[in-house]
């Protein structure tokens, strides 16, 4: 049975983040562990279509799925430095600069796949070796104050937030 991780209080996240908490029901790390599959049988259902867009100027699912990646690199790494005790404050970053000019096209959604699912359980077993109290350690990120317990539902949030997405407008 995966640990339970309670939802973060008001004041340990941006609003800006709030969609992708509520978006995560019951526990994020059951979430995160179901999101691989999900992912797995997305990419297999769609590894013909990588470069469909649904609408002029938006990411196709190659893109989106590159994005997916990035940010879960960029949030798990916040949350280890703030678990860590690290009061630096971290820096934002712009997603669209990320595949803005970017060529994405050689790298297959096999490669995709592997990493995504690579990454994910490398950010499972971080998650799971947090103790209780690292878990509500609280850092700046993005110029807010941010907990880790924040950025795992934000995380799970975020990657259920491109798979309604992928199924509402890319299928």
């Amino acid at each position: 049975m995966p640990r339970e991780i309670s939802k973060p209080l008001p004041g340990e996240f941006g609003t800006y983040y709030n969609g992708y908490i509520n978006k995560v029901e019951g526990n994020p790390i059951s979430v995160l562990n179901n999101q691989i599959e999900q992912y797995t049988d997305f990419i297999k259902q769609n590894s013909e279509r990588m470069d469909y867009r649904y609408a002029e100027g938006k990411w196709s699912i190659r893109e989106s799925l590159v994005h997916l990646i990035d940010t879960e690199q960029i949030f798990a790494y916040r949350a280890l430095r703030i678990s860590r005790g690290d009061k630096t404050p971290l820096a934002g970053f712009n997603q669209d600069d990320y595949i803005r000019d970017n060529d994405f096209s050689h790298i297959t959604p096999w490669d995709i796949l592997e990493e995504l699912t690579y990454q994910r359980r490398a950010t499972l077993s971080m998650i799971n070796k947090f103790t209780d109290a690292q878990i509500v350690q609280v850092g700046i990120a993005s110029e807010t104050e941010t907990s880790v317990r924040a950025l795992i539902y934000i995380m799970a949030g975020h990657a259920q937030h491109h798979l309604d997405l992928f199924n509402q407008r890319y299928l």
